[in-house]
């Protein structure tokens, strides 16, 4: 159903494009509330304050399909009224397949053919033409020759530009650059972009946009500005532009072009000022752009007005006024240094010359996060490139691959693909050849598994797929995290909770009903590891290259390195007052998966977490009489966020993983920095407001039917006859049948019995956590610890599923000898 509230949604793409900030600005002041779409983990849109809530999809340009099949999924889901489009690739991948989505949502496309007229180059010069603009002498060249020959014709310098605005590169798409060429060499490198080509005589003139909104009654929102800077020089970006007076007739002209092209929507037509007096058409954006903001600024709000448009409300055309500017910060920032390079002063001092009414694409006092998410993203980048390429974002897409004689075939349908398992590579000790094994079928096991696989390692695995999470949790229960903190981490981001909803045509509950996400879990078993070896390991030891494994069944196989993502099963808290109490009379929370035989019963749950609160729920819900007794004075409620929402406006947003406050959860979800904290005591607090015991605010309702005794500590507890006895410290009793511990973990890897006592004996611990170095690895080489036994070495975000984004790609770099990326985070 369509949305039509007064105070609509509108859901954008493409967050991290600068474009879509001014966007998202322009839509919130405008009394919309306003969603995004984005593929990268820093997006600069999703950071700020007019962002209500920020969805990551996958990349259009890499998988339109799938990307379009999760914008189904957002817009079935949520209540937007208008979809607007940030990106070609999304233009493309939304015209292709929007039957999907024009039932849910509105869009305003033209034609499939009128989309692809408007990312074609050589329609556009048709079009210029018919109207009257003139165009730059060009050639349409199918290929290489034919492009050489004709730039001899035309003379260097010339302008080389792809035919359309997107090409295909295999199975993705790709927007090529334009770029002034100076020579024939420079020209045969440009020419190893896909084909075909246009080669352009270079036209000497001021570069003007020319932007707007073009609706079925003609343009109702019009802006033009002049070019001042560009970056790169020829043939760039503005990064410096000002609004200026549309000549006469200019409007008409370009209402004409559009029409004749069928285009509706918000455009920007690049032009360039000709000697005649008159205009040559350069380019056509028909989408958001990237000074879209100065229109903004200038009074003609392009996006609110195309919004209005789709929702059939009034619309008042807008002209932007002139004489205010607009500066790209990066843009000018390259800019700056390259004149200072040249030695050009004067020309670098008027780059940094203030100027009044002057808008940003990304700064605003007012709204500081997209400019600091560009800033880590450059930051990024830069780290990336001294590390020799390797990429700093926590994902294992630019590993160095196996090599062709070892790695076997890559295949390209994720959905049947059947993951190396023959070959053989060396794992980084000592050479040696024998498989990496992985102990453990959970979340970090799989994330891991996938990882390595994808990066061309060998690998063994054991362990049931879930078992944790399926034998020794209420199978009602529901997952505190957002859907959006809650998928596993495989190196492609391709098999997302969302994608799993799609391809199995029933939608993931808000909260997770702990059963779908089992067999989520399942599912991308199913895909990363069919060769799962559910035997379960029985004993880890030492050898002289690395470590010998002995199964159930007392098979050994050798193994150069071991992963230990065997979960919190031997862990479990369980207060020293209980100890005389007979199994039958307490137990703990992961030890039933059924609830219901707890009917009738007086139970007394221990503690007041999320774990010991959700039991509470579910046993009242079963029919029995429960009763909390917790120490604390007040339960700690989270709020309930179930797509991960950023927080309201006017507050520092909190990180996507959902783990912690908004500034420990930002600590918390770059694990390495976390890592590298000096202070026992920072780390202390961090990890205290990350974990300490909390109810998810959905489960609030459901405890009307629950007693809870708070401030209240159980001095004893005995059994008498078929009742336990329990004496608190206020002196009271309490007389139940059965005393359910929802108390925790307290985690001492120690305890694990499939390691041995040799190499537990020789391992660096604190408090019964192993000190691990980058890669997750302990004391011993090649052992390493994923999941809850590493929150002591790299934080709380090690207890949750959202942790799978550091841990798996951390431990593949470790494997393969790449260096750990400081600032990688976990999402």
């Amino acid at each position: 159903m369509l949305a039509t509230n007064a105070t609509a949604s509108v859901l954008i793409t493409d967050a991290r494009e600068r474009a879509v900030v001014g966007a998202i600005r322009a839509l919130d002041a405008a009394g919309y509330r306003v969603a995004t779409t984005g593929d990268a983990r820093l997006s600069p849109g999703a950071w700020s304050r007019s962002c209500s809530e920020h969805h990551r999809v996958s990349s259009p340009s890499e998988d339109g399909e799938a990307f379009v099949g999760q914008l189904e999924a957002i817009v079935q889901d949520g209540d937007y009224a208008a979809l607007v489009i940030g990106s070609d690739a999304s233009l493309l991948a939304i015209s292709e397949h929007r039957e999907r989505l024009e039932r849910h949502v509105r869009i305003g496309l033209p034609s499939r053919d009128a989309v692809r007229a408007a990312l074609s180059k050589v329609e556009l010069a048709r079009a210029a033409e018919a109207v009257g603009f003139g165009t730059p002498r060009t050639r349409l060249c199918e290929s290489r020759e034919q492009a050489r020959q004709a730039a001899r014709e035309l003379g260097f310098p010339v302008i080389a530009k792809s035919a359309s605005t997107l090409v295909a590169r295999g199975e993705a798409t790709v927007r090529p650059d334009s770029r002034l060429i100076a020579d024939e060499p420079a020209l045969g490198a440009w020419l190893e972009q896909p084909g075909p080509w246009l080669i352009q005589h270079r036209e000497r003139g001021e570069v003007y946009s020319c932007a707007g909104v073009m609706a079925d009654e003609g343009l109702v929102g019009f802006a033009l500005a002049r070019y001042l800077r560009t970056w790169p020089p020829q043939a760039g970006n503005a990064s410096f532009a000002e609004t200026v007076a549309p000549p006469r007739d200019l409007r008409e002209s370009v209402s004409a072009l559009l029409d004749l092209m069928a285009w509706r929507g918000i455009f920007e037509l690049e032009l360039m000022s000709s000697a005649d007096g008159g205009f040559v058409a350069i380019d056509l954006n028909p989408r958001v752009y990237g000074s879209l903001a100065l229109s903004v600024r200038a009074g003609a709000s392009l996006p609110a007005l195309w919004c209005d448009v789709l929702l059939g409300r009034s619309v008042l055309p807008r002209l932007a006024r002139p004489g205010l500017c607009y500066r790209w910060e990066e843009g000018e920032a390259r800019n700056l240094a390259a004149l200072a390079r040249r030695g050009a002063w004067r020309a670098a001092l008027a780059v940094l010359r203030p100027r009044r009414g002057c808008t940003h694409a990304e700064f605003s006092i007012r709204d500081p996060g997209p400019i600091a998410a560009r800033a880590l993203l450059t930051a990024r980048k830069t780290l990336a490139r001294s590390g020799g390429g390797e990429r700093a974002s926590g994902g294992t897409r630019g590993f160095r691959r196996a090599s062709a004689a070892t790695a076997g075939p890559t295949p390209t349908n994720r959905s049947e693909q059947q993951m190396p398992q023959a070959h053989s590579r060396a794992n980084g000790a000592g050479g040696s050849t024998h498989p990496v094994a992985i102990v453990g079928a959970g979340p970090y096991g799989l994330a891991v598994g996938a990882h390595l696989r994808d990066a061309g390692v060998a690998v063994r695995q054991f362990g049931r797929t879930m078992s944790y999470w399926r034998e020794q949790m209420p199978s009602e229960m529901l997952l505190r995290s957002s859907l959006k903190a809650s998928s596993i981490s495989d190196p492609n981001r391709a098999l997302r909770l969302e994608r799993y909803a799609e391809e199995s045509g029933r939608p993931v509950g808000r909260p997770i009903e702990l059963s779908r996400f089992v067999e989520y879990g399942e599912w991308f078993q199913h895909i990363t590891a069919p060769d799962l070896d559910e035997r379960s390991v029985a004993r880890v030891e030492r050898n002289e290259d690395g470590f010998t494994l002995t199964l159930e069944d007392d098979e050994q196989l050798r193994a150069s390195r071991v992963v230990v993502a065997a979960g919190l099963f031997p862990f479990a808290r369980r207060p020293p007052v209980f100890d005389a109490l007979p199994p039958t009379s307490v137990s703990h929370a992961s030890e039933y998966a059924d609830l219901s035989v707890f009917s009738g019963a007086s139970v007394a749950v221990i503690g007041c977490g999320q774990s010991a609160l959700e039991s509470a729920a579910l046993l009242s819900e079963h029919g029995a009489k429960v009763e909390v007794l917790a120490r604390a004075e007040e339960v700690y409620w989270l709020g309930w966020n179930p797509n991960g929402d950023v927080p309201a406006r006017l507050r520092w947003p909190k990180p996507p993983t959902d783990v912690g406050g908004r500034v420990t959860g930002w600590i918390a979800s770059t694990p390495g920095g976390f890592r590298l904290i000096p202070s026992a005591r920072a780390k202390e607090i961090v990890q205290f407001r990350c974990l300490r015991p909390a109810g998810a605010g959905w489960l609030r309702p459901r405890l009307t039917e629950v007693t809870l005794s708070l401030g209240r500590a159980v001095l004893a507890a005995e059994q008498a006859g078929e009742q336990v006895v329990l004496t608190l410290d206020d002196g009271t009793q309490r007389n139940v049948d059965h005393v359910f511990l929802g108390t925790g973990y307290d985690v001492d890897v120690r305890r694990y019995p499939f390691l041995a006592a040799e190499l537990s004996g020789e391992l660096e611990l604190s408090d019964g956590l192993p000190i691990l170095r980058p890669g997750l690895e302990s004391s011993i080489p090649g052992l390493h610890f994923v999941g809850a036994p590493a929150t002591g070495s790299f934080g709380p975000i090690m207890r949750f599923v959202v942790g799978t984004w550091y841990a798996a790609p951390a431990v593949t770099r470790r494997v393969l000898g790449q260096r750990q990326p400081l600032l990688s985070q976990s999402y």
